[in-house]
């Protein structure tokens, strides 16, 4: 049995938080991540880069799947360094990978080269998300996890805005200056992770690993939740993708030459709101049912009345604005409640990593399915409901299966 220090096992479970308190615990790792995300448009502006380059239908094709894929992978493997590499190291690592596929990208000029740049920036953007997470919960005191992992989603909100806003000043300059500029903001991040970020903990690991190993029938409820929080989750971001990308095709087919204005307040309505309220959703939420269950009704109200009234202005402010509020109220407990309930022990980043992959999932079919939900009418708005009512049931029990697996959140 490995010595702890217990004034560290003090710190980590008994100190009363404050919001202010909140805030600096998790603003290294928040600082990080919005410097490397503000220069996070370069990837969305992967596909125009292809059209610029005069690549083929078909390369193209192949080349988008083999970048959209490298994500899976990526948060699979990301998991895997973090347990074996740190948290922190795994998270540098991925910055530098980042910097190296943007800053070859904008002077690509075949298929193969922009493809290797592409899956090399996309796997150091996947890389981090899990070692980056579990690195702020295992940093913050108990009472501020909640409350940290919104700092992160608020200040990873805020970088996009800025990335955007980047993108829609130097449009006229070219994509290349964007690629560049992202370059230097992943290499920016990795000096900043480098002093900053703060280091790995392994003694809680191995505290909760001995403490499941007196009481050894919570491990089968503790996974059993695990993947029940996992698949609503998946569920959500399946909705949401479905949402997005919907909304994206019908301002085109609804509005013409419109379209992108369109699509571009919506996006940016729905990222300032999530920027300015996640912290406020974090501090006034603490009901795991009202959480799941208001989350994933305000979506699916959302989809329906876009559905419905698809064709009007007013129709998108709405639904975005429920699909927004819908994402402030699930977010709040979500990826808090994920990271709480993994199994705790030396292979904690993998576990997690099956969870991000089980949610790409879910984001990917949404992605997927699209284009039938635009055509489909009644019978998808129906699938919606069911789906959502299934999971709402589900999360009303959460508390109960929390309690079997004698889990403290």
């Amino acid at each position: 049995m490995p010595k702890v220090d217990p004034s560290y096992e003090l710190r980590q479970e008994d100190l009363s938080p404050t919001r202010d308190s909140a805030f600096l615990q998790s603003l290294p790792v928040t600082l990080t991540s919005f410097v490397n995300k503000s220069g996070d448009i370069g990837m969305r502006l992967f596909p125009m880069l292809l059209v610029e380059r005069q690549i083929g239908t078909h390369d193209a094709s192949i080349t988008m799947a083999l970048v959209k894929g490298t994500t899976v992978v990526a948060a699979l493997i990301g998991g895997y360094l973090g347990d074996k590499l740190g948290h922190k190291a795994t998270i540098i690592i991925s910055f530098v990978l980042a910097a190296i596929g943007m800053f070859i990208m904008p002077f690509s000029h075949s298929a193969a080269v922009i493809c290797f740049a592409g899956m090399l920036t996309t796997f150091g953007h996947g890389l981090f998300t899990a070692p980056l997470r579990i690195l702020l919960v295992h940093t913050v005191p108990a009472g501020m996890r909640q409350e940290a992992l919104a700092w992160l989603r608020s200040g990873n909100n805020g970088a996009v805005m800025i990335a955007s806003s980047i993108a829609y000043v130097t449009s006229g300059v070219g994509l290349a200056v964007l690629f560049l500029f992202d370059a230097v903001t992943s290499a920016i991040a990795v000096v900043l992770g480098y002093l900053h970020l703060p280091k790995d903990r392994p003694l809680l690991r191995a505290v909760n690993t001995h403490e499941e190993a007196r009481d050894p029938t919570r491990r089968p409820w503790r996974y059993a939740t695990f993947f029940c929080v996992s698949f609503i989750i998946s569920l959500f971001a399946l909705q949401s993708e479905l949402f997005y990308v919907a909304t994206t095709a019908q301002a085109k087919m609804s509005f013409g030459a419109r379209g992108v204005e369109v699509y571009s307040q919506v996006v940016m309505l729905n990222t300032l709101f999530c920027m300015i309220f996640a912290v406020y959703a974090s501090r006034w939420i603490k009901n795991i049912r009202f959480a799941f269950t208001a989350g994933l009704i305000l979506q699916a109200v959302g989809l329906i009345w876009f559905t419905l009234q698809r064709d009007k202005m007013s129709a998108y402010f709405f639904s975005v604005l429920f699909q927004t509020l819908g994402e402030l109220v699930f977010t709040s407990m979500a990826q808090f409640l994920l990271l709480q309930i993994i199994p705790k022990g030396p292979r904690e980043g993998r576990i997690y990593s099956i969870a991000l992959v089980i949610q790409l999932s879910g984001k990917a079919l949404g992605g997927a399915l699209a284009f039938y939900f635009l055509v489909g009418g009644m019978p998808w708005i129906w699938g919606v409901c069911i789906a959502t009512a299934v999971c709402g049931v589900v999360s009303l029990f959460l508390p109960k299966i929390l309690d079997r697996a004698q889990l403290r959140v």
